[in-house]
Parts: structure tokens; C-alpha cells; sequence
């Protein structure tokens, strides 16, 4: 087969999911993901292999929708201490073979301890808005907002002002 459906997961329901991620181009009036990397990639995979592996306690965050690598497209990744990364889509490599990036910068002794985390991971287009959840509250950043948050990957971030310094969620509007 030269093409595949993809699938959809809510986590919610079963965490427990089995899912193969592949490479292609998505053709939304078929319903199918289809190219020579999506074919390559079914000739690697290999029954009971593992495509992800985190370590024990750890959860892989959900996958993010990216389009077509454009300079109007922002990375935006938020860590659970209230940390937030703005930098172009198009400073994010792909890498070959499923090597990883590294998007945001946590100091290894916060990460191990577990007191902070990237909490996700969203990809903003021209003209949407970045919600951050914290409790009951929730903050509205425009695209000049999140200008103040830009910088290169893979650095710190910079804190969200008082009252979300302990984030909860994030979406896109």
C-alpha cells in the first residue's frame, strides 16, 4: 500500500493506545497520508518495536500538527513553572531517523527532581493567539505579545507575569 489512514487518539478515554506515526503528505479529501517517506517508513517498521520510549514515570506529550515550515508559522513551548519559547517553525530541523530536538532549555537538576517540565508544545500561525491556562484564569497572548518571548531554541524562556507562574494548559485561538 502506498497510502494510509491516519488516526485520531483521545487520550482521555485510553492512554493506553498503540499508534504508528508516519512521515508523508496528508491528503485531506482522501483521508490518507501518502509519498515515498510514508513508504519508507512502512518497509523500516518492524511488528512490536518501539517507535517512542520515555523513561519510567515520564509521558510523551501529544503530537502537534505542524504545517509547511513558513516564517509566519512560531514555535511556542511553555514548561510548567510558567516558561515560555517563541521562535520561528523554521528554526526547527528535521532530523533524520526520528532524532529528537531540543526545543526548550530546563536546568537538568529542575527536570530530574521533577518540579519543572515542558508542560506542550504549540505551533502558531499569523493572526491566532496563544491561551495559557492557570487555575481559574487564563491568559490572551497576541502575536506582539508573544514577541516578548522570542528568542532562539533550545534557550530558557522567559517567565509569564505573576499569577501564571504555575500553568496548567495551553491552546490556540
Amino acid at each position: 500500500a502506498s497510502s494510509v489512514a491516519p488516526c485520531s487518539i483521545s487520550q482521555a478515554s485510553n492512554p493506553f493506545h498503540k499508534v504508528l506515526m508516519l512521515p508523508g503528505q496528508y491528503d485531506s479529501r482522501e483521508g490518507l497520508i501518502h509519498g515515498p517517506d510514508t513508504i519508507e517508513a512502512l518497509q523500516r517498521y518492524r511488528a512490536g518495536k518501539a517507535f517512542l520510549s520515555v523513561p519510567d514515570g515520564a509521558l510523551a506529550l501529544p503530537p502537534v500538527s505542524i504545517p509547511e515550515a513558513d516564517a509566519t508559522y512560531s514555535v511556542c513551548a511553555l514548561t510548567n513553572q510558567g516558561r515560555l519559547l517563541v521562535f520561528p517553525l523554521t528554526e526547527l530541523p528535521e532530523l533524520p531517523r526520528g532524532k529528537g530536538n531540543k526545543i526548550l532549555n530546563i536546568p537538568s537538576a529542575d527536570f530530574k527532581s521533577g518540579e519543572e517540565y515542558l508542560l506542550g508544545v504549540q505551533v502558531v500561525a499569523e493572526g491566532q493567539h496563544l491561551l495559557v491556562y492557570a487555575g481559574q484564569r487564563h491568559l490572551r497572548l497576541k502575536r506582539g505579545d508573544l514577541e516578548d518571548y522570542s528568542g532562539e531554541r533550545a534557550r530558557r524562556g522567559k517567565q509569564l507575569p505573576r499569577g501564571f507562574q504555575r500553568v496548567d494548559a495551553m491552546s490556540v485561538e
